[in-house]
């Protein structure tokens, strides 16, 4: 009784205080009057409320409670619900490359969303390869989905071939290319390298001509592989060892030709001595070193004056097989003698071969049946000799040595 005197002595202060003002908003927290929070007089003890606006799938409901005691109210928030959503109900079944789609139903409010469910994906199967690669052409790897019967396709690289180590065939030598041949392991395809040829190794050479003062030299290089040679001319020196031979004679090149030749020496290593008398036994060794001193068969002759010591010996012997001289008798040579034009003419002649000449000598005084009439006039006719002048050859005169060395010369080396 004395409780419930208190109570409503409260309630009537604040009714008379101030009025009591209600908020509908959709806090939460309950809102209160100003008065009553002003104040904080009163232990509110709410009701059960009432239900201002349900709570639905999509929106918030609102509560109102109100205090037994003083009657103020205040506002709650009822949580939405959310949608509650059948198992649903497939409308499109996906495939391996397409997406599905399924509907769900609210059990609460019959709203509906429809949700796309991903593609399968291709279930393939064991890749089979209908075409194998080889060396040079890709294959096909081809594999089948087991679910729609899809087919993918692999490319399988060609493999290249596997050489072996190759064969030579044929080797390259010093002046051809070769080739190595290499075979594929895999396909038998073969390739070829060619292989560059080694060029020429000579060897430092060996001269087989000494240069001489007009004659050039020469130098032999042989390959030490193949065996193949080439030849180095070597030039001449061009060096006159002999004081008294004066470059506008006309027999300078003849001695100096004479010399490359060895076909003399000269009277000593810097005299040549071209207007010395030449003898019978120096002409005819003169000839026989210009033929390249070849050997006679005989070893010995008749003749009672050739002494077997003298550098001419072998000369005469040589000379007498060839049918070049006779001799002055059978038993003399006359190796010592002075050798006159018509016998040097005579000489050279028979040493060719006896030709016959085209017409007589030019000279008055040379005899049409003379042993070198003949002779003589083929000397002219070759150039050999030009006489003693244009009318005489002067056949009984002696012949000098650069008189001999240069009909020498006209009738070898020119």
């Amino acid at each position: 009784m004395h409780r419930r005197s208190a109570a409503f002595f409260c309630l009537l202060l604040l009714l008379m205080i101030v009025p009591v003002s209600v908020s509908a908003t959709g806090s939460n927290t309950a809102s209160l009057s100003s008065a009553e929070e002003d104040s904080g007089l009163c232990e509110h003890l709410w009701d059960d409320g009432v239900i201002l606006r349900e709570a639905t799938c999509t929106r918030a409901g609102l509560l109102q409670r109100t205090c037994t005691l003083c009657g103020a109210t205040q506002n709650e928030t009822i949580p939405k619900l959310n949608h509650d959503w059948d198992e649903g109900t497939v409308i499109k079944e996906p495939t391996c490359t397409e997406t599905g789609r399924i509907t769900y139903q609210c059990r609460r409010c019959g709203y509906t969303r429809t949700d796309a469910t991903p593609s399968l994906g291709h279930q393939w199967g064991s890749p089979k390869i209908p075409l194998a690669p080889t060396c040079t052409r890709d294959g096909t790897l081809l594999e089948t989905c087991g679910v729609c019967g899809a087919q993918r396709k692999t490319v399988l690289r060609a493999t290249g071939h596997r050489w072996d180590d190759g064969t030579i065939s044929p080797a390259p030598t010093c002046t051809e290319d070769g080739a190595l041949i290499k075979t594929c392991q895999v396909c038998g395809a073969q390739d070829s390298e060619t292989l560059p040829a080694t060029g020429h190794q000579w060897d430092e050479g060996t001269v087989t001509v000494v240069p001489g003062h007009l004659r050039d030299g020469q130098r032999i290089y042989t390959c030490q592989n193949c065996g193949q040679t080439k030849l180095e001319i070597l030039p001449a020196t061009g060096e006159n060892p002999f004081s008294d031979i004066s470059e506008d004679s006309y027999y300078y090149d003849p001695v100096l030709w004479a010399l490359d030749q060895e076909v003399t020496t000269g009277l000593t290593a810097d005299r040549f001595g071209p207007d010395h008398p030449c003898t019978r036994g120096q002409v005819v060794t003169f000839l026989w070193r210009a033929a390249g001193s070849p050997s006679p068969t005989s070893t010995s002759t008749d003749f009672a004056d050739l002494d077997s010591s003298k550098y001419y010996y072998t000369a005469v012997l040589w000379a007498l097989e060839q049918g070049i001289t006779n001799g002055l008798s059978s038993t003399s040579f006359g190796p010592d003698r002075p050798c006159t034009r018509a016998q040097v003419a005579a000489l050279l002649w028979r040493a060719s071969g006896c030709p016959a000449p085209a017409r007589p000598a030019p000279f008055t005084d040379i005899g049409s049946s003379g042993y070198a009439a003949d002779a003589i006039a083929w000397a002219s006719e070759k150039g050999i000799t030009t006489g003693s002048s244009t009318t005489h050859f002067s056949p009984g005169r002696t012949c000098t040595r650069g008189q001999i060395v240069t009909f020498l010369y006209r009738d070898i080396a020119k």
